[in-house]
Formats: structure tokens, sequence, C-alpha cells
């Protein structure tokens, strides 16, 4: 019988093994653009070998920071996105979760756009998500 949970096993196996990228599999593969490769680095997500490629730990954390970008993450936002991922305890750490938590991320942006609501703060999420409307102020309503 297997003590461990499945995220716990699938996690584990992506962060054991170290692998060298290149720079050509971070822009093709992953689909990261090269201004953002140095922010990569500042955050731990992968490191410079030297010799122009880049050493990866963790696939699974390469795959959500490189999603995150797509979905249009800024710094600040992916450096919040990679404490997340590090403050989850190991065994708790799945891609499916991680990609979960984008995919929310995305539709919430797509609505937002939808809505006009391009100004729209963090706590008129808020409201929207403990129930209190459909993302707290009203298109043209100030809630300050």
């Amino acid at each position: 019988m297997n003590s461990r949970p499945p995220s716990a096993r699938a996690s584990a196996t992506s962060a054991d093994v170290s692998r060298t990228v290149t720079l050509e599999q971070l822009t093709e593969g992953y689909g990261l653009p090269k201004d953002r490769v140095e922010a990569f680095t500042v955050l731990g997500v992968i490191a410079a070998d030297g010799t122009g490629d880049f050493v990866c730990d963790d696939d699974d954390r390469l795959i959500i920071a490189a999603a995150a970008v797509q979905l249009g993450f800024d710094e600040r936002e992916l450096s919040e996105l990679m404490e997340l991922y590090e403050d989850t305890a190991p065994q708790n750490r799945s891609l499916p979760h991680f990609m979960k938590l984008l995919a929310n991320y995305q539709r919430f942006m797509a609505w937002r756009h939808h809505e006009g609501q391009e100004t729209l703060t963090s706590a008129g999420f808020r409201l929207s998500a403990n129930g209190a409307g459909q993302g707290g102020a009203a298109q043209g309503e100030d809630r300050t």
C-alpha cells in the first residue's frame, strides 16, 4: 500500500532531478519570452549554468511560471505565485492544482475584460469571491 498521496509522488519526481534546458527550449517549448528569462533566474525557477544553458530543478515550477507569464502575470504577480508554490508543502504541490489556480485567474481576467472592469481593484475581486455580487463594483461605480 502506498503511504504517500499521488500528488506527493508526482511532485517528488519533478523536484528530485535537475535537468538542463536551452534558451530555445524555454522560448519554444515553454513559450517563455526571451525578455522574461532573467526574471525566471532571479526567482530561482531556473539557474544559468555558465554555458548559455539553464538548470531546472523543478519542472512543475517551470511549467507553472511559464503558464503564468503567458497569462500576462507581471514580475510581482509571478513572484507571489512562486512564493505560494514554495510555501506549499511538497506533498501538496501538484501541477493540476496550480494549473487550476491559473485557469481560475484566466477566467476572472476574461470576465473583467468582458465587463469593462479594467480598473477593478483586488478589493472588488474579494467582494466577488465572497459572494457579494458579480465582481464588487458595478461598471462605472466607484466603491472607494
